[in-house]
């Protein structure tokens, strides 16, 4: 479990013990939209909160397996590709050394 993740739980488990009279049951948002500034309430601003948390932490994990799936495997057979390269060059060059003693 990731830090953000429990920490939307936690947000969760308290924010639902708040009832909706309490100033941690509003949620206010001053985004613009435009010129206007837009203002409304809506239900309780903590579990809103621990929600998003918890939704980044799932996010987090499947970036994090997409990128070990495709960029680090990729890598990795890279990585494979180049000590190949690497033995049949040192081959070739013994068997030049080879030809240039006799």
């Amino acid at each position: 479990m990731l830090p953000v993740d429990s920490l939307g739980i936690v947000m969760i488990v308290h924010g639902e013990e708040f009832g909706e009279d309490s100033i941690f049951g509003v949620f206010v948002d001053h985004s613009r939209c435009g010129s206007v500034l837009n203002t409304y309430l809506s239900g309780n601003a903590l579990v809103k909160l621990g929600r998003a948390h918890c939704k980044i932490a799932t996010l987090q994990e499947a970036y994090a397996l997409t990128f070990k799936d495709t960029f680090i495997t990729s890598m990795e057979r890279f990585k494979e590709e180049i000590k190949e390269y690497e033995l049949l060059k040192k081959k070739k060059l013994e068997t030049r050394r080879c030809v240039f003693v006799v």
